[in-house]
């Protein structure tokens, strides 16, 4: 099968596409955003440096500082349209199948082209909080809406996004549930000891994450009495001028990192208890599945009922169901800490990783899901 990929360059799609390296498909991959060549993916069929067309770097950023209302008026004379661009493509690769990654980056920038050739069939992957968290927005509705009603087959990291799908008027075919970067290799946590009470906290503070109730609420525990360690990581340099104004820096018994190599956090997951992410937003959390997979408690935030599909609570885990309310998620830690979980919950989340999120099984019935396509 020939398969057109549209994505922009993220570790989730290049951890996708790697699953079907060894597969007999023909791999192209649509650079949605011109991000460049991926050295890594050489054995994919590369579309990139499309865009610019007239203009080196330096003048265009110049134009584009300077005059920008000039440079937006003439972005069609400085740049191919992305229209353009993809309709060569699909022209000349003649995909059997175009597999779009994420509603707005990967959908939007093609309806108009997929609209006029339905006789392609046209594949989508949700990834985190791409449709929950804008379906029913004003002005968006009707455009997500427009694509799931041309899309024929879908996939989800979530059951949730697939009844959003539904809801919004697709009618195609559900190709399954799994992680947005496929299945995860096979991990063995080490034998390091864990510090009791100690936590390990997702630090994003944004849009969708709400870090900054999380660090509260365990400090409102330390001042209560409780022993804790905190250490939170992914801090971005805005988050941590906050956290500096709001004096929760030089605190005993809390690290804050900035950027971590992925295999540091693996191994610092290792050393703490508990795992915290939390969020108005999202899917099946990544971050979550690993930290399970290191061998901590998870604790996570619950948007749609999405983490609910993997965390029973009180049992493999607790689910925080108020992202924003810190008294809430004061409680919701000081149960896991009283409790922790049971032999049943950390059998089942053995299970999940070994099974569901393995990545040999993932690969497997991902490979399957692209034959089904017709």
């Amino acid at each position: 099968m020939r398969i057109l990929m549209v994505s922009m360059n993220s570790i989730h799609f290049r951890r996708w596409v790697s699953q079907l390296e060894d597969s007999n498909h023909e791999i192209y991959w649509f650079d949605i955003k011109d991000q460049g060549y991926i050295s890594s993916l050489s054995w994919v069929n590369q579309i990139t440096n499309w865009k610019k067309r007239i203009l080196k770097k330096k003048g265009r950023y110049f134009i584009k500082r300077k005059l920008p209302y000039l440079y937006k008026k003439l972005s069609n004379v400085f740049d191919i349209p992305v229209e353009t661009a993809f309709s060569n493509a699909l022209r000349e690769i003649q995909p059997d199948v175009v597999h779009s990654f994420a509603l707005f980056i990967g959908c939007k920038p093609i309806l108009s082209v997929m609209e006029k050739n339905k006789n392609i069939p046209w594949l989508y992957s949700s990834w985190g909080s791409d449709i929950y968290f804008r379906d029913n927005k004003l002005g968006e509705a009707s455009f997500i809406s427009q694509v799931c009603k041309r899309l024929d087959y879908a996939i989800t990291d979530c059951d949730r996004d697939k009844h959003i799908l539904i809801k919004e008027g697709f009618v195609g075919e559900h190709l399954g549930v799994f992680p947005g970067g496929g299945g995860y290799p096979k991990h063995m946590p080490s034998k390091k000891e864990r510090k009791k009470n100690s936590f390990i906290i997702k630090g994003y503070q944004d849009e969708h994450g709400r870090a900054l109730p999380v660090i509260k609420a365990l400090l409102r525990l330390k001042d209560k009495g409780d022993t804790l360690s905190i250490f939170v990581f992914g801090v971005s340099d805005e988050f941590y001028k906050l956290l500096e104004k709001e004096n929760l820096i030089a605190i005993k018994e809390v690290t804050i990192r900035k950027k971590m190599h992925h295999k540091e956090l693996l191994e610092t997951m290792e050393t703490h208890e508990f795992y915290i992410g939390n969020s108005i937003s999202d899917g099946t959390p990544n971050t979550m599945i690993e930290a399970i997979m290191s061998g901590c408690i998870p604790i996570q935030s619950n948007p749609g009922n999405a983490t609910a599909e993997i965390i029973e609570d009180t049992v493999n885990g607790y689910l925080i169901e108020y992202p924003e309310d810190v008294n809430h998620i004061m409680q919701v830690i000081k149960k896991a800490i009283e409790n922790r979980i049971s032999k049943k919950g950390i059998i089942h989340n053995e299970d999940l990783i070994n099974n569901r999120f393995n990545r040999e099984v993932v690969t497997r019935e991902v490979l399957k899901a692209y034959h089904t396509i017709k």
